[in-house]
């Protein structure tokens, strides 16, 4: 008994002890070691690998594009992260038991980073940085506060928000880290200049952290991100070091793949032997069966050496080849396309095909990608380019044609159709009889094969769907023989089938004519001849013969130069070609209106370098054009900020006279215009006074002075800014005028006596379509008790409608309707009143109304002639 007893008091007092420690207050020592176990093993210790387990699958769900440099941190953008929402979520609630439940235990502050981390992933980041900031302001422990401080950058930047980062890195600089914080602070700074695109501070941070770093896959990530920036700076040898040690990292087999690939560009090429090696390698890689699904990067890389080594056709080629083994990887298509159009921009001068490439790249790339708006602005400079281009190529060639007999032009046209047709029939049957010697042409240079550098291939060996160029090209002349075709089954064919008998397997007998029969019911098929004579009609129909069309054409080229040399100089930033295009515009057009531009143009582009001809442009456009703003600018380089300031100055003028013409103030109003035209009548933008004034004239004199004015303001002042306004005015007074008059003529009859129709109405807009004809017909139905009215719906015109009750004996019955449905009781009051009109009207000034949709000018009768002396009640 006495044993159990104490066995018994034992346990009463260890469990009091329990209970003791257990209050959140208790600070004792066996509280405090009961608060710092439960709290990290019971929530600390899940909230992180719950949040590893988060970041891991955010990552893996993150694709690395070896197309551009790979970031440093993945991106925690909510598209990557949403599917990790809940595991997000329970973080935060696990840390935060801990955190309200042991609030003085050793683990809280580290808690509120996870917390934080958390919402940094949640893309939370104003409660993200407000957690960070709480942890550096309250812990008392350095690596925490650190650590809070590390992340606090990183939130900055998916936040865009760089300058705070900087503030925070600046911070920490001054603090003393730990050996693994000082690792994480590295990458973060990397990570932050990486953002800010300063590739030489990025390789400063990484080549200093990269060596530090363990874990296996970050270590060899870290080098070939290092390799990156070293290639981007133009640094071969480091560049291949990096890729050397991140190999020397067991990285993954794709991470190894690129850095091989990346070593082969770097590789410092001394001799042709070296050249010669380089190339062999790359074959190594296309040989090897592992690369099977990376042989569209290969080519590309490929394309990139070559085009290094001057060997353009060679580039070209292995692009094309980049583009026909891509399995997927859009993107790295899309940079395929874009090399071929930068090559055939720059290189060949070959515009329309360079802005197909460039139209293909951005199908292939994703909206989302980094590059998608860079591309697609010089995709949308080139389209302005090419067309501009190609408009002085075209009619340049139709202006040389025309100055020829017409019956040889068109038996020249004729001769290049068919030279061309014929030239186009014998590629594709030589491009047939390769194909059956050769099966699976289209896919050779496969793994296992090598590739013969350096030898391009023709234009007809390449599979045709992965040359946008030739894709763009057969669907015009599709287009031209077809025309624009529904998509449906047996396009081709005017009646169900075609026997041999019809020739159908010569490819030289013409094109079926759908809807063209013979008389035995078989399809027509055109004659070549007659195909290539309606092809030559088309181009000969462009032709400018006349004189007008001849002009017309020259204003084309003009307006042409014009725009391709603005495009030169702010689109694509090349000087040279503008001042070359502007000077044969100026030589081809010397009467052109834009001549003060563009010799303005010359003068800011020539003068860093050939200050001599910039003078003598500069003496031409003040000799020749001295009131021009361009002539002004070159004499006053502020005269843009000045004439603002005036026209600021002036602005505040007529705010001030146009109040007094609202007002009705006209004496006052005119004299504060006529002060402004004194001081600012050189500035175009004051023809606003003396519209103002033309407007008091129209106030104080009438019609005819105020259309007067206009006119001579008009005549006097063709180019001012204000002249569609005064046309508008204009036209406004004339049709004000005919208003009038026509409303002089319009003759309400005061015929009391005949039946009568009382009518309502209303906008033709959904809000009244419903009410208004309900509420009428419900009155009509109370009111209705002989059962001898009607009612019906009618549209005035566009904007208004009618409901129609009728019909009353005469004008005393329908006035007593009108009376009950306007009284206390009636529904006229529950309408809007000021969008509604109702009255009565005989038959005979219905007809009246519904020609002249006179409504206004009916109430002003019906008010005279029905509501003054009207019954009582009303």
């Amino acid at each position: 008994m006495t044993s159990n007893r104490i066995r018994n008091t034992i346990a009463a007092v260890i469990a009091a002890l329990v209970m003791w420690g257990c209050a959140a207050d208790n600070t004792g020592v066996s509280g405090q070691l009961y608060h710092n176990t439960t709290a990290r093993y019971n929530a600390y210790f899940y909230a992180r690998e719950i949040l590893k387990e988060a970041k891991a699958e955010i990552e893996k769900a993150q694709e690395d594009h070896y197309e551009g440099t790979l970031p440093l941190l993945r991106s925690v953008d909510s598209t990557h992260t949403f599917s990790q929402k809940e595991k997000l979520e329970e973080v935060i609630k696990k840390a935060s038991i801990a955190i309200q439940r042991h609030p003085s235990s050793q683990w809280t502050d580290d808690c509120y980073v996870l917390v934080g981390q958390a919402r940094l992933y949640l893309n939370e980041f104003d409660n993200a940085v407000e957690t960070f900031k709480f942890v550096n302001t309250k812990s008392e422990d350095d690596d925490t506060r650190h650590q809070a401080l590390i992340h606090l950058i990183r939130t900055f930047v998916e936040n865009k928000m760089p300058d705070n980062a900087v503030s925070v890195e600046d911070f920490i600089l001054k603090e003393k880290l730990s050996k693994e914080n000082a690792k994480r602070f590295g990458v973060a700074r990397a990570s932050l200049y990486q953002h800010l695109g300063e590739d030489k501070k990025v390789v400063e941070y990484l080549a200093e952290v990269a060596p530090q770093l363990t874990r296996r896959e970050e270590r060899a990530r870290t080098f070939f991100i290092l390799g990156q920036h070293f290639q981007k700076l133009g640094k071969g040898p480091e560049a291949y070091e990096s890729y050397r040690r991140c190999l020397r990292s067991n990285p993954s087999y794709e991470l190894d793949f690129h850095a091989r690939l990346n070593m082969a560009q770097v590789t410092t090429l001394g001799d042709a032997g070296s050249l010669k090696k380089a190339r062999k390698y790359f074959n190594k890689l296309l040989r090897d069966k592992k690369n099977e699904d990376f042989q569209d990067k290969i080519f590309y890389e490929i394309g990139q050496f070559e085009a290094r080594q001057d060997n353009i056709d060679g580039a070209v080629d292995a692009y094309r080849k980049s583009i026909s083994k891509s399995k997927g990887n859009v993107r790295q298509k899309a940079y395929s396309y874009l090399r071929l159009g930068e090559i055939h921009y720059e290189k060949f001068r070959d515009f329309k095909s360079a802005k197909n490439y460039y139209d293909s790249a951005l199908t292939s790339l994703p909206k989302t990608d980094p590059d998608y708006l860079r591309i697609s602005k010089r995709q949308k400079v080139l389209d302005k380019f090419a067309k501009a281009y190609y408009t002085i190529v075209e009619q340049d060639s139709l202006l040389r044609l025309s100055s020829r007999d017409s019956s040889s032009v068109m038996a020249e046209l004729m001769a290049r159709i068919k030279a061309r047709k014929d030239a186009e029939k014998k590629a594709a049957r030589q491009a047939a009889k390769r194909l059956r010697r050769q099966p699976g042409r289209a896919f050779q240079t496969g793994a296992g094969q090598a590739y013969n550098f350096g030898a391009t291939e023709s234009p007809t060996g390449e599979w045709y769907f992965h040359d946008p160029a030739t894709v763009s090209a057969g669907r015009a002349q599709f287009r031209q023989v077809w025309g624009q075709l529904e998509l449906r089954d047996n396009w081709n064919r005017a009646s169900a089938e075609r026997t041999q008998d019809e020739g159908g397997d010569n490819p030289d007998d013409g094109l079926a004519i759908a809807g063209e029969n013979t008389p035995g019911g078989k399809a027509r098929r055109k004659p070549e001849a007659e195909l290539i004579q309606e092809e030559a009609s088309v181009a000969f129909a462009k032709i400018p013969f006349s004189a007008s069309a001849k002009a017309e054409a020259s204003k084309k080229i003009e307006n042409a130069y014009y725009d391709l040399g603005k495009i030169y100089r702010f689109d694509l930033s090349d000087t040279t070609e503008a001042v070359k295009t502007f000077d044969t515009m100026l030589e081809r057009f010397p009467e052109t209106e834009y001549e003060p531009e563009v010799l303005y143009s010359l003068y800011l582009m020539l003068k860093p370098t050939d200050a001599a001809r910039a003078e003598v442009v500069k003496n031409i456009l003040l000799s020749e054009f001295p009131d021009t703003i361009y002539a002004k600018l070159l004499i006053n380089p502020n005269y843009s900020e000045e004439k603002n300031a005036r026209t600021l100055a002036m602005l505040k003028k007529y705010d001030e006279a146009y109040t007094f013409f609202k007002a009705d103030s006209l004496v006052i109003a005119t004299n504060l215009a006529d002060d402004a035209l004194r001081v600012y009548g050189d500035i175009p933008e004051s023809d606003r006074f003396r519209i103002l004034k033309i407007l008091v004239r129209g106030k104080t004199d009438g019609y005819y002075p105020y259309k007067a004015d206009l006119n001579t303001f008009l005549k006097d002042r063709p180019e001012s800014p204000f002249k569609a306004y005064a046309e508008k005015l204009l036209k406004a007074a004339d049709a004000y005028k005919a208003e009038v008059d026509r409303q002089k003529s319009i003759h309400f009859i005061p015929d009391f006596k005949t039946p009568h129709s009382f009518v309502v109405i209303y906008p033709n807009e959904k809000e009244y379509a419903e009410s208004v004809p309900k509420a009428v017909e419900a009155f009509m139905a109370l009111y209705n008790q002989s059962g001898k009215l009607a009612s019906a719906q009618l549209a005035l015109d566009k904007r208004r409608m009618m409901a129609v009750v009728e019909v009353f004996a005469d004008k005393t019955a329908a006035m007593r309707f009108y009376g009950a449905f306007n009284g206390e009781n009636g529904p006229f009051k529950a309408l809007k009143a000021n969008e509604i009109h109702n009255f009565v009207i005989n038959k005979d000034n219905m007809h009246i109304l519904t020609r002249s949709k006179a409504v206004t000018d009916y109430m002003r009768f019906f008010e005279a002639n029905y509501l003054l002396g009207a019954p009582e009640g009303l």
